[in-house]
This record gives C-alpha cells, structure tokens and sequence, in this order.
C-alpha cells in the first residue's frame, strides 16, 4: 500500500506540474518558479518511472529464473543425475505470473508508464482545449 501512496503522489505531482504549464505561460513567471517547478516535475516523473520500471522487472527475471531451472532439472533428467521426478510436467506446465501490485489496486508493470504517459497528455490537452475556449 505505501507504493501505491508513493506511486499517487507521484503521479499528482507530475499532473499538477504540467497543468501549471498548460494554463500558465513561461513567459509569465520568473525563471526561479520556472526551475523550482521543472525540478519538481522531473523528480516526481522520474520517481514514478523508476518505481514502475524496477517493479515491472521481477516478471521478467522470475521467468528467466525459472526457464534456467527447469532447463537444469531436464538436463538432469536426461543424464540421469538426478531420478525421474513425478512432478516434472507439472513444473513444465505451471505458468505462473508473479507481478507487484500496490496494494491490490493498481499492477505494477512496465506497460504501465506508457498509460500513464498517456493519461497524462490526454488531460493536458484537455485542459489546454478547455482553457482556449473560455
């Protein structure tokens, strides 16, 4: 639950800092506002796809631990190191997803930064077409 917080900020700190953009213009504020903000948003952006990212790679590597050891059981079935094991077919067969979630609420995968990326924009440009017709 505390990734999904972190995550949540993130992602909110990110959305307000590109709505500060769409509805004010840099030439408006002073280049100190400008940097603190782009600061902000860099971090928080940055924050989130790292957390996504690192997250999104424990699918990967478990699967490629478990290609590697099902890849030394059979070779060992077939040197005969090691006895038939009954539940060889099940172990081949089991696939098993492991992903990270925070909190039941949202699964953290790498496919997930895009989303976000694109939820982001989307609103941005709502905002912006919102803005220019008032």
């Amino acid at each position: 639950m505390i990734s999904f917080m972190i995550c949540m900020s993130s992602f909110l700190t990110t959305c307000s800092v590109v709505g500060f953009f769409a509805i004010y213009s840099v030439l408006e504020m002073n280049y100190l506002m400008t940097i603190d903000i782009l600061f902000s948003g860099i971090l928080s952006t940055a924050t989130l796809a790292s957390i996504i990212w690192m997250a999104g790679q424990v699918p990967i590597e478990t699967a490629a631990f478990r290609e590697a050891f099902l890849s030394k059981i059979e070779r060992r079935v077939c040197l005969g190191i090691a006895p038939d094991i009954a539940g060889l077919d099940r172990l081949l067969s089991c696939d098993a997803d492991f992903v990270l979630t925070g909190g039941n609420i949202v699964r953290f995968q790498r496919s997930l930064i895009l989303t976000i990326v694109g939820t982001v924009l989307t609103y941005t440009f709502l905002l912006i077409t919102s803005n220019s017709t008032q």
